[in-house]
């Protein structure tokens, strides 16, 4: 950050545009650390060039592009015209198309229904601060989200300009090794776009798509989709109506490996019915709004699918799961597996071939697809297991939970665990708490509900004692069970966490703590002690000015001070009830 704002020197617009910069930074860090690099190569460029320094300082600059990901317009710089071979160093190139056909961001009526069965609470004056008025707080969201696009309009990128640098070679001598289309909000392209795409296409080994509530750009593109064919490997859609003429364009590309579709009430039947003739297929993720039942179109046979590696199922209705069976039977490679549903059916058949997935590295269950014993004996099968998420999953009883707790300490290669809640783990939380011990790659725990003042200490010790040196994310929320001396002592004994990067205890609105100042301070202590903090939540803390004065305080000397970010404030549609 401080590079660019030397570089940028403060002109007039430089405090709206580091605003926005700094809150990219916060929405997308991937997005934040290709503008940091795009700005830190166009610098050491210019420096190269007007010194006639450019051979010598190629090494370090050759170096610097390895493994990284930039924009497509970097192409335009005179140095990929001397330099093409240096497109084989990066990982991609990514150009984003943002059309006007801007969404609604925020959905009010589906807030408000999330918090139409709360009664207002009732507070102190004091603690009034805590809660934000939902349609204010939409105005300054809007407010922000035109900061984001100020920043992004900074450098006009439709339609792409591919008019220098690299684009002036003929023939190509080195293609792009990947590049990332992201398309927002964007209707049918029009020719010129059209044109700008067919040459960027014909430059590149490997093209990914993203496209995001853009229907009918799919057919737009068809002149330049069917001439490179063979180069489209991965097509995501989220909210996104296909056509049958694109549904079958679709099923025209040989090489797909990825196929995404979310966020939409249509069931592409024509290309999920066919999805055998994407002989190449590694990855399939379906997230479907509504009652709609994909795996009631998907083939019952897969004779041409043997390479899928992830599979990502969302479905409302009680389907056959037999055919989901048949598909993990048939991919002896499968890495992840994900399945949100919400009825129960054949799941010993479904437990019983995921036991034959040794090399699976992901699962997640969603919804009451799920019954906790069958898993759990299954689970010690997964040596090479890196993210488990069983986030709302219940297991009553202690039996299957001690179970489940001994096995943990197996799968040494965990970076993420998301742990079930119910009453069993709520009893053997400080035997999970010591079995984290011998999972040295953890990096995100999610602890939900089940934590008691007992089990938070246990927590505080073992990371005290070293047990969570990787760990960049604790979540902590909706522990009720913990009281304020709980808390109070838990952030007093709270240390040895150096790469934690978020910290969560927030709280639901009945559940709102009022803290004394002592608490407060413990909290602004343990702040101190974590050097990589960046984020903290605690909705529901009732935070008076002394005490938001105690943590603004520490926030101030923080060694992250510029990104430390707190939410302590509820968004409501409401009005709390306020005591004189």
């Amino acid at each position: 950050m401080s590079e660019i704002e030397d570089y940028v020197n403060r002109p007039p617009e430089s405090s709206r545009i580091m605003q926005a910069v700094k809150e990219l930074w916060q929405v997308s860090p991937e997005s934040f650390s290709s503008f940091v690099s795009e700005y830190l190569l166009i610098i050491a460029l210019n420096f190269a060039y007007e010194s006639n320094t450019v051979a010598a300082c190629s090494p370090f600059i050759l170096q610097f592009l390895r493994g990284r990901t930039l924009a497509l317009k970097v192409l335009n710089l005179q140095y990929f015209r001397d330099y093409p071979e240096s497109l084989l160093l990066l990982n991609s190139l990514e150009v984003l198309i943002q059309g006007n056909k801007i969404p609604t961001v925020v959905d009010h009526s589906v807030m408000e229904k999330c918090f139409e069965t709360l009664q207002p609470p009732t507070i102190d004056q004091d603690y009034a601060s805590a809660f934000e008025n939902m349609k204010e707080w939409a105005k300054k969201f809007s407010e922000n989200e035109e900061n984001i696009k100020s920043f992004k309009n900074i450098h006009p990128s439709y339609p792409p300009k591919i008019s220098s640098g690299y684009w002036k070679l003929s023939p190509k001598p080195y293609k792009i090794p990947r590049l990332d289309v992201g398309v927002n909000n964007k209707g049918p392209a029009d020719q010129a776009l059209l044109q700008v795409l067919m040459e960027v296409f014909s430059a590149s080994q490997n093209i990914e798509l993203r496209l995001f509530n853009s229907s009918g750009f799919l057919e737009s593109i068809r002149p330049a989709l069917e001439l490179n064919k063979t180069s489209i490997t991965k097509c995501s859609m989220s909210r996104v109506e296909l056509s049958t003429a694109e549904q079958e364009l679709l099923l025209t590309l040989p090489a797909l490996q990825t196929l995404e579709v979310s966020e939409t009430n249509q069931l592409p039947d024509q290309l999920f019915s066919n999805l055998d003739k994407f002989l190449g297929l590694k990855e399939l993720s379906v997230r479907l709004h509504g009652k709609l039942d994909v795996l009631s179109v998907i083939p019952g046979e897969f004779p041409n699918l043997h390479h899928m590696e992830k599979l990502s199922i969302q479905t409302s209705m009680e389907s056959d799961l037999s055919k989901l069976v048949k598909l993990i039977q048939n991919s002896p490679n499968l890495h992840v597996f994900d399945l949100k549903c919400d009825f129960l059916s054949n799941c010993n058949s479904l437990m019983a071939v995921l036991a034959s997935c040794k090399k699976l590295r992901e699962i997640e269950f969603t919804g009451r697809c799920f019954e906790a014993m069958p898993f759990v004996n299954i689970l010690p099968n997964f040596v090479s297991l890196k993210i488990m998420n069983l986030k709302g999953q219940q297991f009553p009883d202690k039996e299957t939970a001690e179970k489940f707790a001994q096995t943990l300490g197996s799968l040494r290669n965990l970076e993420e665990l998301r742990l079930p809640t119910g009453d069993g783990i709520h009893q053997v939380a400080k035997l999970i708490i010591q079995q984290c011990l011998q999972l040295p790659c953890l990096r995100v725990l999610v602890f939900e509900e089940t934590l008691d003042d007992a089990s938070v200490m246990e927590l505080a010790r073992v990371a005290s004692s070293g047990g969570f040196q990787k760990l960049e994310n604790l979540d902590l929320s909706m522990n009720h069970k913990i009281t304020e001396e709980g808390y109070r002592n838990f952030f007093q004994a709270l240390d040895n966490l150096p790469n934690l990067q978020e910290l969560n205890i927030c709280r639901h609105i009945p559940e709102c703590i009022q803290v004394q100042a002592t608490t407060v301070k413990a909290l602004g202590q343990c702040m101190s002690r974590l050097p990589s903090l960046t984020r903290l939540r605690m909705l529901s803390w009732l935070l008076d000015e002394e005490d938001m004065k105690v943590i603004n305080d520490v926030k101030e000397r923080h060694p992250q001070s510029r990104y430390l970010t707190i939410l302590w404030k509820w968004i409501v549609p409401f009005s709390p009830v306020v005591l004189e």
